[in-house]
């Protein structure tokens, strides 16, 4: 990706300018007598259950993301056949996986797989008419399987693996058994992001999708449900010949106890990801009805638990809307033919299973808390399923864009201003303190899923929706949707911001690389004051971008539209300044004095919420002034100085350049004038702070109740 911010193409030294100015109420709302919901709602990030995660007993199977061994990037898996025995008594697995496959490189001697080592192998071989066994070691947790003759590209082989074992928990969740509210039992998996291969063989890498068959051997009065459509009986490989198509030799459904045993046999025709593949066993009722879609009728079913029915009923009904809306915004289904719906199970939130999304039975309520989290779920069969990410660096593009659904959901059903306030709720960017594309080989795994990747992934977009406009935005992800190699659709973030370009034929790289790779956010003090010349009334603006240097562009500015309005007794004005350089003075004719202001009045940027503005009304210096430390940089003792035209009570606040709170203090009520205080170099609990740039940010409150003011100065510490 490129990493050197420009000004948006188009945009020269006119950027300075106001580049919009209508009256707000141009901008009728279409949802103007719907009541608005500013309840921002649950957070998926929360309700997932990714952040309970870290307080779970068990530990991720890998402290870094997984590479790839170069015998898994020589080869293409294009199909697995899993046949599962499911015992639920023993809560234990026997299995068997049919991998076919294809070289990519020349000279291929290996077949291997991700395959927890405390799972048991029991056989391995290349299938074709018959069962030819194959040598094969355990290596940690890579099963090598040494194939008869050396393959090629243009060869197509199968190689079967009998296993066997009891899956320990692992990652988010792996495979458990369990016992659902109502004493019944629970088998379920869910393989995000890397545990497929603690229960199953296989290339457990997002970026390698293939097609799959899940026959699944459980306890009779018990239900199997798997990705896919369900079919009456187990469905022939594609990729082997005659019988073996129909009954692969070692599979566990050869010698089933048909008396006591139930057979659920599903085929998921669309390439999928190893961590999407999905297992859900218990005893369900399934409520069913039938959406009319873009490419046809599809079923809705849900697999829910008997006692949570009614409730049930109530919490999903509203599916099949949310669908029209997917549909309209993002395209056709990604699974025409098949299903979606819910596969209840026991866990803290809920996993976008193609198809079959596994949804924690704690969300059904029967009163529709959760629609968020159902409208976060659906989506990702479009961004996550149908385009998966290419590995979990880019996993900002399935779980920003889901987040950003939901909010696109609220403001579809209760207006502008309730997606105003979903965003508000999750631009709390204290802790932001990493790019939002992630780096490979972070020892900790929840760093992949940390909330900056659904909330700061969301606002993204949603900023991106403000730069192209709402045509060109979901022109955009209409085009991003549909322009996948649908045998290889897996993206890293580079291909979205090139489709995006294609869509739009705009440049920008300036408006990616800012978001996608700083660490910073936009820190704004504005002060402003009328004027008057010739009779015409004026607004003065003062603008300073004061975010702490980012580790990436230093000083460098945020570009972005920034959006004013202006209230005068005339009516209220809207205004739009394209934000470009870290000072900008700009002088605006009204049609009357300025009385109030309002930045982002709409929330369309991503901003600290202490934005300064310092009000005056003849010009003269303005209500809150830095003065320069003393002495700058300082050892020991530092004293920093301001200035106020009015009486007012202030506080100081000390921030390092990551924008942490390391100091603060109130002052008493104080006359018009200069202010000092000293810093002794410390943060809140007496340690010596390292040398290096602080911020000392003056909070100016005036005592007959007008706004507060704030503005901030740099001074440096050294020792």
């Amino acid at each position: 990706m490129r990493t050197s911010p420009k000004t948006p193409s188009g945009l020269a030294a006119a950027l300075l300018c106001v580049a919009l100015s209508l009256p707000v109420a141009g901008f009728a709302a279409p949802y103007a007598e719907i009541p608005a919901v500013t309840d921002p709602g649950p957070d998926a990030w929360e309700y997932e259950g990714k952040a309970r995660a870290l307080a779970a007993a068990h530990a991720f199977a890998s402290g870094r993301m997984p590479v790839m061994t170069p015998e898994q990037a020589a080869i293409d898996v294009l199909h697995y056949a899993l046949y599962l025995d499911v015992d639920v008594g023993q809560e234990a697995l026997r299995g068997a996986v049919y991998v076919s496959f294809v070289p990519v490189q020349a000279g291929v001697r290996d077949l291997v797989l991700d395959f927890a080592a405390g799972m048991v192998v029991e056989a391995t071989g290349e299938i074709a008419a018959t069962f030819s066994p194959l040598r094969w070691e355990r290596d940690g947790d890579l099963l090598r399987v040494r194939l008869a003759t050396t393959a090629s590209p243009g060869d197509t082989l199968t190689v079967g693996v009998i296993f066997s074992g009891s899956p320990q928990p692992t990652g988010f969740f792996g495979f458990q058994f369990g016992t659902r509210p109502d004493g019944g039992p629970i088998a379920a998996s869910l393989s995000e992001p890397w545990s497929a291969r603690s229960w199953w063989p296989c290339k457990d890498y997002p970026v390698d999708k293939a097609t799959c068959d899940v026959v699944l051997v459980v306890p009779d009065g018990l239900t199997g449900v798997s990705n896919g459509v369900q079919l009456p009986a187990p469905p022939p490989n594609p990729y082997l010949p005659g019988a073996a198509a129909l009954s692969p030799p070692g599979s566990p459904i050869a010698g089933r106890d048909a008396a006591s045993r139930g057979l659920f046999c599903w085929r998921e025709a669309q390439p999928v990801s190893t961590y999407h593949v999905s297992v859900a066993v218990s005893d369900y009722a399934v409520l069913q009805e039938t959406y009319a879609g873009q490419q046809g009728d599809l079923p809705l079913i849900h697999y829910v638990y008997p006692d949570l029915v009614d409730e049930a009923t109530v919490d999903f009904e509203r599916l099949g809307d949310m669908m029209a809306f997917c549909e309209s915004k993002f395209g056709p289904y990604p699974f025409p033919g098949e299903k979606y719906g819910m596969a209840l199970f026991e866990w803290d939130g809920a996993m976008e299973h193609p198809t079959a999304t596994s949804y924690g039975s704690h969300f059904v309520r029967g009163d529709h808390f959760f629609d968020t989290i159902v409208m976060h779920e659906l989506s990702h069969q479009w961004f996550g399923n149908k385009v998966t990410c290419a590995d979990w660096t880019h996993i900002w593009l399935q779980e920003g864009f889901a987040t950003y659904v939901e909010g696109l959901w609220r403001e579809h059903v209760s207006g502008p201003v309730s997606l105003k306030w979903f965003m508000k709720a999750r631009s709390i960017f204290t802790w932001w303190d990493t790019p939002l594309l992630r780096e490979a080989g972070v020892e900790d795994p929840w760093y992949y899923f940390d909330n900056l990747v659904y909330h700061k992934g969301a606002w993204v977009l949603h900023m991106l929706r403000r730069v192209l406009g709402d045509q060109l935005f979901f022109d955009a992800l209409r085009d991003y949707i549909a322009n996948r190699d649908p045998s290889h659709p897996a993206v890293t973030t580079a291909d979205f911001v090139t489709s995006c370009e294609r869509t739009s034929r705009r440049q920008l790289d300036w408006f990616f690389d800012q978001w996608l790779l700083r660490t910073t956010h936009p820190e704004l003090a504005l002060t402003w004051y009328n004027l008057q010349e010739s009779g015409q009334d004026l607004l003065r603006l003062d603008l300073r971008q004061v975010q702490p240097p980012d580790p990436l562009t230093g000083d460098a500015p945020f570009v972005a539209p920034l959006d004013l309005k202006l209230t005068t007794a005339a009516g209220d004005t809207l205004v739009t300044l394209w934000m470009e350089r870290r000072e900008m003075q700009v002088t605006l004719p009204v049609p009357a004095a300025v009385t109030a202001l309002t930045v982002d009045p709409d929330g369309w940027l991503l901003h600290s919420a202490d934005v300064a503005v310092a009000v005056g009304d003849d010009g003269a210096d303005a209500a809150l002034t830095p003065l320069p430390p003393l002495p700058n940089p300082f050892h020991g003792r530092g004293v920093l100085r301001w200035r106020t035209t009015v009486p007012s009570r202030d506080r100081l606040e000390i921030h390092d350049a990551r924008g942490r709170l390391l100091h603060e203090r109130d002052l008493p009520p104080t006359p018009a004038g200069e202010r000092t205080a000293t810093w002794d170099g410390r943060d809140r609990d007496g340690r010596p702070c390292p040398a290096g740039v602080y911020f000392a940010t003056y909070v100016s409150r005036p005592l007959d109740g007008s706004a507060p003011q704030r503005r901030t100065a740099k001074i440096a510490l050294a020792r």
